[in-house]
């Protein structure tokens, strides 16, 4: 059997203590405090089966422009992005923007939005109407525009950008997704998750690393994760390497399911699931046989 070596993360972020908060300018000044591990509270995150450990999906659940929830967010886990020289020493003052703060914010949650509503084709439409109608504002702020496109590497030179199906064949949105099938609205829907998590994960280096075990002989490739902003969308519910988490549909709280049929945070609510799903699929297969035996009246009359 062949083993997937364990993918390592170089990933050092400080905190913040909030100083003072500015709403004329939309400003947060604060300082950094403690540095920690990103890819161990990932890890924690996942080990115990709780989401709301790690800045993806708290990032996520933010109540968007609630200036209390930015502030506890940022006391939590910090900046999206610091300069080099702050990144590498920890310390000094830091100034936040709220307005890129939420625009980033937004950005990630109507793209996460996307990937959690690939098998339910009126929520996977609403998704994309909704990243559709504030393409501009989540544009606004950033290094690049959404959907972003690039060239191949080593260069990586923006080549256009994403656009939308309706748009080259100039139709209304409404009248796209009302029409279109699930699997060609899954693969639009696909396609800008992947542009996007290229974008804000750009900047990640594969880089050698030495001194990590006792002996201090060997050496292992890390990836070096240029911020906390590139790391929210390395370590989100796309991420192959078993840190995913589902939305509960009911509750529409984030947890991570013990099996890849659990769709419910609790067992109570996925019995329930499963027993109204059993039900419509013999409620769909008696009607499948009445249409038989009716065809097949017309078919002998």
């Amino acid at each position: 059997m062949q083993l997937r070596p364990r993918r390592e993360y170089n990933i050092e972020w400080s905190r913040m203590r909030i100083i003072h908060i500015n709403s004329e300018t939309n400003q947060v000044l604060g300082s950094l405090t403690d540095r920690y591990n990103l890819h161990q509270v990932y890890e924690k995150s996942c080990a115990k089966k709780n989401p709301y450990l790690a800045p993806s999906a708290c990032l996520q659940k933010l109540r968007f422009g609630d200036i209390g929830d930015a502030k506890e967010f940022l006391e939590s886990f910090g900046p999206l992005t610091l300069d080099l020289g702050q990144r590498l020493s920890g310390t000094g003052n830091v100034v936040v923007d709220l307005r890129e703060f939420w625009a980033s914010q937004l950005r990630f949650s109507l793209t996460t939005a996307l990937w959690e509503s690939l098998d339910n084709r009126e929520r996977l439409a609403g998704a994309i109407f909704a990243i559709y109608e504030r393409r501009r504002e989540l544009s606004a702020h950033g290094k690049f525009p959404l959907g972003q496109i690039f060239g191949p590497p080593p260069a990586l030179e923006p080549r256009g950008k994403y656009e939308f199906p309706w748009q080259p064949r100039g139709r209304e949105a409404r009248t796209w997704l009302k029409t279109a099938k699930i699997d060609e609205m899954r693969e639009w829907a696909l396609q800008l998750v992947f542009l996007e998590i290229n974008i804000h994960t750009r900047d990640q280096r594969i880089l050698w690393q030495r001194c990590w075990e006792a002996s201090r002989r060997k050496f292992r490739t890390v990836v070096w994760v240029d911020s906390l902003w590139s790391a929210i969308w390395e370590f989100s519910p796309w991420n192959p390497a078993g840190l995913s988490w589902r939305r509960c549909p009911h509750c529409q709280r984030f947890f991570y399911p013990k099996r890849h049929d659990q769709f419910y945070c609790t067992p109570r609510q996925q019995a329930l699931w499963s027993k109204r799903t059993y039900a419509a699929e013999q409620r769909a297969l008696e009607r499948r046989r009445k249409r038989k035996k009716r065809e097949a009246c017309l078919q002998g009359g």
